[in-house]
C-alpha cells in the first residue's frame, strides 16, 4: 500500500469528508495495479473503516456514504484491471499444469537439492529423517 493511500485513509477516518473518501479510493487502485496482493489489504482498510464507523453507522445509517462511495471509486478505477486479472485468473486454472512437480517428486528432489545434488547424502538424509 502507498503511504498515500494510508494518509488520505487517516484523513476520511477522522472527517469522514467524500473527498478524502475518493482519494482513498484512487490511491487503493493506484497501489492495485501496482500488485494484485495489495488488494486483501485494501480489503482490510475498508473492513477497518466499518468497524471504526460502527457506532456513527447503527445511529445513523447514511454514516455510510461515504466508505461505500470511496469503496465504488476503487472499483471503478481499478475496473479494467479486475476484468483483465479474472479473465488471467480462469485461463490459469482451467488447464492442467504444464510445468513443475505433483506428488512425492517435489520431496525427493526438495531433499536432493538440500543435499547439494548429491544422492548418496540424500539417502543419509532421508535415512535419518
Amino acid at each position: 500500500m502507498s503511504p498515500e493511500q494510508i494518509l488520505f485513509y487517516l484523513f476520511a477516518l477522522k472527517s469522514n469528508k467524500i473527498t478524502y473518501w475518493i482519494c482513498t479510493g484512487i490511491f487503493a487502485s493506484l497501489a492495485f495495479w501496482a500488485h494484485f496482493y495489495v488488494f486483501i489489504g485494501i480489503l482490510i482498510i475498508f473492513l477497518h473503516a466499518l468497524i471504526a464507523k460502527r457506532r456513527d453507522i447503527k445511529a445513523n445509517i447514511h454514516a455510510i456514504v461515504p466508505i461505500v462511495i470511496g469503496g465504488l471509486t476503487f472499483v471503478i478505477v481499478s475496473l479494467p484491471l479486475i476484468i483483465v486479472a479474472t479473465e488471467l485468473f480462469f485461463v490459469r486454472t482451467g488447464s492442467s499444469p504444464t510445468w513443475g512437480l505433483s506428488g512425492f517428486d517435489i520431496v525427493s528432489n526438495t531433499l536432493l537439492l538440500i543435499s547439494g545434488s548429491e544422492i548418496y547424502l540424500t539417502i543419509i538424509f532421508t535415512a535419518l529423517a
